[in-house]
């Protein structure tokens, strides 16, 4: 795999720079879809020596890019030592591929003062493109610099050129770089240097044939393989009703059956999943989605993106339940549960497999045995005949949706220019991909998805009581009618106010909660926290981002049935922040403290699985 390596550097005879790590930070947080996504390796150091440099570029094959951060001058890096820019790019000049002898390193990008007398050494290296600095840099200016141009050159199709051009943009928002010029290539600069011009400037290795370098994209629009582009259709929902024959074909009991096949998918499917399914039919009763338009595109997109949520919940709670059995869990590579500001470029699926292949490592067995069926699922994800095409295209889409109107609407103009049904393509490319997902998770349909509404402690002095605990569940698995509900009654008690998978057995079954995956706190009912009707219709929301610090630090969830095509004039009745001390809801429901106060178990809850899993981030 190809590989990204970022360091930055605090030399200790050098006065502090205390926006590298913010700087490194902010590019981590950029490049973090290519890395989840499998495109580049990102390999990032925040307090590198000259040996660490050596180390990374002599035991990592393909560096394509090198980014420092930190003090510099015209022939040195000031690392924790300062290291020799000559030896440096020399170690960079071995960087080859064998045969071709052409440098795998493409871009170094030196952020620190005054590096330009670096680039020739670096271009006798074989380093095809190099951004430098004419003369001393502001920090804040040269961290906006950088994030602007990683975030541009990680979203799909965007160029090198392009990631400089609005980078330098960004900066002349700053109000003392505002008319400043931009240099590239190799312009010299006249005297004074940051007085008359950016400092920042792209020099291109004189010595390579042309320019292509500059029409450099990281992330490249991904091509559907065959398999992918038979199954698109021409209609919206042919390909989602192809895969309701196929789940019918391949369900005993619904081949005589005169219940509706669709139907019957979205009500086996767990609430989360199937209640997206149906808004891709009708959105409620009398209201359908029937048009190939960007709404529809929108709702495929939140379609895909609750299903891969619901896989990453789900073998994260399996993982936790390890965890807190005493099994040793390597550390994550990220925050188990995302600030706002990283929720964009959140990958479930990247998450899936990370949580899977803790739980390999451990080599415990869930109580439901879903293992083979996470280890099926991501190997379809793998193959480049298969589903990775489209995951790509997907979660591209997703992140763009997330960072708004204007990046959404961008992608669709840059998807939809070589497409000759334009928009229309798009939606039944989507529709395509996504059916193959669901195709890949129908597994889910084995099991089902129960919220405890309460339990009861049935027992009399002096009576034994084999199973004095009742339990009042409602199964999640409808699509208009009133939910069902049913009443078990164990030897030992589950958990209060939590969402149970278990497998699929009748209501009246007295083994159905003996083989349970908890999936709380990453979903709640909040109707069960709330009021004593237990029969009262579900309310489910997912754990969506954390915001906050210490006492202030809430758990914000969103609602699942929410319309992400609908503005709604109070976006707080789709959200629910939970604290420390109990929950904030909307004024038009009616709460006391006690049912407030529940929710206060839902934040220790997620407190103490950031304790038991251990996170580097």
């Amino acid at each position: 795999m190809k590989h990204i390596f970022l360091a930055c550097a605090h030399a200790p005879d050098q006065t502090p720079l205390p926006g590298l790590v913010r700087e490194l930070r902010a590019i981590e947080r950029a490049l973090a879809p290519l890395h989840q996504r499998r495109l580049y390796q990102l390999e990032s150091n925040r307090a590198a020596n000259t040996d660490d440099i050596f180390h990374q570029f002599t035991n990592t094959a393909d560096i394509e890019v090198f980014h420092y951060a930190g003090h510099a001058g015209g022939e040195l890096l000031y690392l924790e030592e300062a290291g020799h820019i000559k030896g440096i790019a020399e170690l960079f000049g071995l960087n080859r591929q064998e045969g071709s002898g052409q440098n795998t390193l493409r871009l170094v990008f030196l952020n620190g003062c005054a590096t330009l007398g670096q680039v020739a050494s670096l271009h006798e290296a074989g380093v095809a493109a190099v951004i430098a600095t004419s003369a001393k840099i502001n920090d804040e200016a040269a961290r906006v610099l950088a994030e602007q141009f990683y975030t541009t050159w990680a979203s799909e199709g965007r160029t090198l050129d392009d990631a400089f051009k609005a980078a330098i943009a960004k900066v002349h928002t700053i109000p003392e770089a505002a008319n400043r010029d931009v240099v590239f290539e190799m312009m010299s600069l006249e005297e004074g240097g940051y007085e008359e011009a950016i400092p920042w400037g792209l020099y291109l290795n004189p010595t390579l044939p042309d320019d292509g370098i500059k029409l450099w994209a990281l992330n490249q629009a991904p091509r559907l393989p065959e398999m992918v582009l038979e199954g698109i259709r021409p209609n919206p929902t042919q390909s989602l009703r192809e895969l309701v024959f196929l789940f019918k074909k391949n369900t005993p009991e619904l081949r005589t059956s005169r219940q509706d096949p669709l139907m019957a998918l979205i009500e086996r499917l767990p609430w989360i999943v199937g209640t997206h399914l149906r808004r891709l039919f009708a959105v409620e009763p009398g209201r359908t989605m029937a048009e190939p338009s960007l709404e529809r595109l929108r709702e495929l997109i939140v379609s895909y993106t609750e299903l891969t949520r619901f896989l990453s919940y789900l073998s994260l709670s399996m993982l936790w339940d390890a965890a807190s059995e005493g099994f040793e869990v390597e550390p994550l590579p990220f925050s188990l549960i995302p600030v706002k500001e990283d929720l964009a470029s959140t990958d479930f699926v990247f998450r899936t497999r990370t949580y899977f292949e803790r739980l390999e490592q451990i080599g415990k067995t869930s109580p439901l045995n879903l293992e083979p069926h996470f280890r099926n699922f991501l190997q379809e994800v793998d193959k480049e005949n298969g589903l990775r095409p489209g995951y790509l295209l997907m979660e591209e889409w997703k992140q763009a949706m997330a960072e708004g109107q204007e990046r959404f609407h961008a992608l669709v103009q840059s998807r939809a220019a070589d497409k000759p049904d334009a928009e229309k393509g798009l939606v039944l490319e989507a529709e395509a991909i996504y059916a193959g997902f669901l195709k890949a998770c129908l597994f889910l349909t084995e099991y089902k998805l129960h919220t405890v509404r309460s339990i009861v402690v049935d027992k009399i002095r002096n009576l034994a009581s084999d199973q004095p605990y009742s339990h009042h569940l409602i199964s999640l698995h409808a699509a208009f009618e009133t939910p069902k509900t049913a009443t078990t009654v164990r030897e030992t008690a589950t958990d209060n106010y939590c969402l149970l998978l278990t497998p699929r057995r009748e209501a009246n079954d007295p083994a159905l909660l003996n083989d349970v995956i908890n999936l709380s706190p990453f979903y709640l009912d909040r109707s069960s926290f709330i009021g004593n009707n237990i029969n009262s219709y579900p309310a489910v929301f997912t754990l969506d981002y954390q915001r906050g610090e210490g006492f202030y630090k809430e758990y914000v969830f969103h609602y699942i049935d929410r319309d992400v095509n609908h503005d709604y004039a109070f976006a707080q009745n789709n959200e629910l922040a939970i604290t420390v001390d109990g929950a904030q809801l909307p004024d038009h429901i009616e709460a006391g403290p006690e049912s407030l106060d529940r929710f206060e178990k839902i934040h220790q809850q997620l407190e103490q699985l950031e304790m038991d899993i251990p996170q580097n981030n």
